[in-house]
């Protein structure tokens, strides 16, 4: 993966991340949608099981990214954050 320069105060700032249950068969990417810390679990969709950020080598920084309708995403301050699913009006009835 090709080194970025950024100018931002988190490091997670902006990425897509891959979250995925202990034993892998739940898995799913989650965009930081700020500059702000990002979780290391969350709850799984259907909220029964937890999924733990993986493979932080992979993550990717798409500050220019826009998530489509059903994409969970972290929004909130840099120091609170809470994980949505965009709506069917998308992403841009949010901003």
């Amino acid at each position: 993966m090709e080194k970025v320069a950024k100018k931002h105060y988190y490091g997670e700032a902006f990425m897509m991340m891959t979250y995925e249950t202990e034993d892998g068969s739940e898995s799913e990417r989650i965009w930081n949608s700020r500059d702000g810390i990002s979780p290391f679990c969350v709850k799984s969709r259907n909220g029964k099981g937890l999924l733990q950020h993986v493979r932080w080598n992979e993550d990717e920084y798409l500050p220019e990214h826009t998530p489509e309708p059903g994409d969970r995403v972290f929004v909130g301050s840099r120091d609170e954050v809470y994980v949505i699913t965009v709506p069917d009006g998308g992403w841009n009835k949010l901003t």
